[in-house]
């Protein structure tokens, strides 16, 4: 199964920095990191420059690139499956909490359409795809129909992955939703529910979450499991006001 993890607390992440300036940071890649130039060059940089890569997937190297390199040869490339979520990265081996690339359409043998994404792989075994955080009121929440499409806010800090890339990911398969609490007086909860999925645009993204489980209370399957996702332009909920309003 997959797992999402939609925070609302206080959370530690490890930011990923540059190594330098003046280079591509581009050593955030799904499960594998780019190795080389014609790793490089797939993921559509076409431009000659410096870049960060992983020859050996653990220790950084700086390299230069020009379109000679595009065609370079690469070992073991056609066993490569690029990741759809963090379940499958930490499937591969990435244990550390921070943020990669995955590819939910999974497109072989050239993936297509990748999303930045924060993994938590330690909490409850790992394997959790930040889907939103929120923890000190730095980004604002309260926004219009085409924000919460596309997803806004940085993966490292509070965000909202989007409701496109939520239902791409989860309409892969059976997922399981956790939701992290956290008050001012550092007490916690959570709530996980063994099965989650957001539909797609032409159901309003329709909510559905069964099975919880967790030290929180089930607020969520029992108020708004069936619901259609509402922002305050865009008012579908059943309320004769919208809920999405202040």
């Amino acid at each position: 199964s997959f797992k999402m993890l939609a925070t609302a607390a206080v959370l530690l992440f490890t930011t990923f920095t540059s190594l330098g300036t003046g280079f591509h940071v581009d050593s955030i890649i799904s499960s594998g990191w780019p190795r080389g130039c014609q790793d490089l060059f797939r993921q559509g940089k076409i431009f000659e420059d410096h870049y960060i890569v992983y020859p050996d997937a653990s220790l950084p190297s700086i390299i230069f690139c020009s379109q000679d390199d595009s065609m370079e040869p690469l070992p073991n490339d056609t066993d490569r499956k690029p990741a759809r979520n963090c379940l499958d990265l930490l499937q591969a081996g990435n244990t550390v909490n921070r943020p990669y690339l995955i590819y939910p359409n999974n497109n072989l043998p050239i993936p297509t359409d990748p999303v930045l994404v924060f993994c938590e792989q330690e909490t409850d075994g790992g394997g959790w795809t930040v889907i939103q955080n929120r923890f000190d009121g730095a980004e604002d929440f309260y926004r219009p129909w085409d924000n919460y499409f596309y997803g806004f806010g940085s993966v490292t800090e509070e965000h909202y992955l989007g409701n496109e890339n939520i239902a791409t990911i989860t309409g892969q398969s059976v997922n399981e939703l956790r939701v992290d609490l956290e008050d001012w007086d550092g007490e916690t909860a959570y709530a996980h529910y063994q099965v989650f999925h957001v539909g797609t645009s032409g159901t309003s993204y329709q909510l559905q979450v069964i099975f919880y489980d967790g030290t929180a209370g089930d607020s969520l399957m029992y108020n708004n499991a069936g619901q259609l996702f509402s922002t305050y332009d865009v008012d579908n909920d059943p309320w004769y006001m919208n809920c999405a309003e202040r």
